[in-house]
């Protein structure tokens, strides 16, 4: 017997504070995991494997794992049937490059400190981002039991990778101690800040970053670099360096320095919503009117952003005017990078104050279009290229044996990459978030 479910529509009848609609109750398929096959019919699918869409695809789901992804596929015997005729589906979109840390939870700051972060990764998922990986500020001790957590199954919100504390030196001895002690603290990445915040701060010593490297090398960990120079980027690289955070943003490289970042092979992830919201608050962005920015932003937070003494002030730092400079150099770096097959993975830096999570992720992937990628190439940096950034073979494509994170859409999103902001639900391990 097969049974046949329409896909629900988990987000329409609820909001941050309120509970599901009881429709949505009564046709949540995700909530059924383990040995229970889940066959999605009828959609078209991006696996994200660099093909294009699978037409009329089955996609079909059994205990949190893609089992097969198949234009009009067979559906197994007692399969729960869930209809998605002309929606589209792509993996879950991956942040090689955000912040947990519970501000945006919705929660008081005396509740437990689990909970917060839970509730920040919750609404992450709630935009489709899927896996974020944490660079720094995240209380270590809660971060690794909710990241260890997930292997008892569906985690019923986006999954968490993190650094430990930032890597600050000043000295060797002090910079290997604190990767030593993020190592231990179960840290899956190590990350230190090698620029000086525009010539207002001393950075950190070439000596302490060569220190705190060589100890995450010994560990097996691998580093994440903030960066706005090119030449600090180019030391790092020649260092062994993984990640390359938030752009070379001082000067337009040319065609053999982007091949030189190609053979090294470390990934870049350009942040350039970052950049955005460095400057764009001394007027309401337009974005603030998105539906799906609407349904999810903190209220606080716009009520702040668009106060006009606020906004006066952001019209008049110069460290804003800087960073609007640095993002058209960083978007001319950006299609540089990837036309010399420079490996790309979708970061945003959000978290912190006034970088809304979840939704920046969709303002990025706009950004790396109008940069000159295609939304193809956008769409695999922020599933497939983040994944293989993070070292995580089993996320990022849908294909017999990954994970079975992804995002149902009423919109194509190859067409017109805003539409990934056309959230119809969202499965982590195949169970839908609420």
């Amino acid at each position: 017997m097969v049974a046949v479910l329409v896909a629900p529509l988990i987000f329409a009848g609820c909001t941050a504070d309120a509970p599901p609609s009881d429709a949505a109750d009564s046709a949540a398929p995700g909530d059924a995991v383990g040995a229970e096959f889940l066959a999605f019919t009828g959609a078209h699918v991006y696996p994200g494997t660099g093909s294009s869409w699978i037409e009329d695809a089955t996609l079909v789901v059994q205990d949190g794992r893609v089992i097969s992804v198949e234009a009009d596929g067979e559906v197994p015997e007692d399969a729960r049937i869930v209809d998605v005729a002309g929606l589209w589906i792509i993996p879950g979109l991956i942040d090689a490059h955000a912040h947990v840390t519970g501000a945006w939870s919705g929660l008081a700051d005396e509740a437990p400190t689990a909970d917060r972060l839970e509730g920040d990764l919750l609404l992450y998922a709630r935009h489709g981002v899927t896996t974020v990986n944490s660079l720094g500020g995240i209380p270590l001790e809660a971060a690794r039991a909710i990241r260890d957590a997930e292997a008892s199954g569906a985690p019923g919100r986006a999954r968490l990778q993190y650094a430990g504390v930032v890597v600050t030196g000043p000295t060797a001895d002090e910079a290997r101690a604190q990767t030593a002690a993020n190592a231990e603290a179960g840290a899956d990445w190590i990350k230190f800040r090698v620029d000086d915040n525009l010539g207002t701060s001393t950075p950190m010593p070439w000596e302490a970053i060569e220190a705190s490297m060589a100890e995450a090398e010994a560990r097996g960990l691998p580093v994440s670099a903030h960066v706005f120079y090119r030449a600090d980027a180019e030391r790092l690289l020649d260092l062994g360096v993984s990640m390359i955070g938030h752009s070379v943003r001082d000067i337009a490289l040319p065609e053999d320095a982007a091949d030189a970042f190609a053979s090294a092979g470390a990934c870049y992830v350009p942040t350039l919503a970052r950049e955005i919201t460095t400057f764009a608050y001394a007027e309401r962005p337009d974005w603030f009117d998105d539906p799906l920015f609407q349904k999810w932003a903190d209220a606080e937070t716009i009520e702040r952003v668009t106060a006009p003494a606020f906004q006066a002030a952001m019209g008049e730092s110069s460290a804003a005017a800087a960073y609007r400079a640095g993002l058209i150099v960083a978007q001319e770096n950006l299609e540089r990078m990837a036309r010399a097959g420079v490996p790309i993975a979708m970061g945003t830096d959000a978290g912190p104050r006034n970088r809304f999570p979840g939704f920046l992720e969709h303002l990025e992937l706009e950004l790396m279009v109008d940069s000159g990628l295609t939304s193809a190439e956008a769409l695999s940096a922020a599933t497939a290229g983040s994944a293989a950034c993070l070292r995580r073979a089993d996320l990022g494509v849908l294909e017999a044996g990954r994970r079975a994170d992804f995002v149902v859409l009423s919109g194509d999103p190859l067409a017109d990459i805003r539409a990934t902001r056309e959230v119809v639900t969202v499965y982590v391990e195949g169970a839908a978030i609420r």
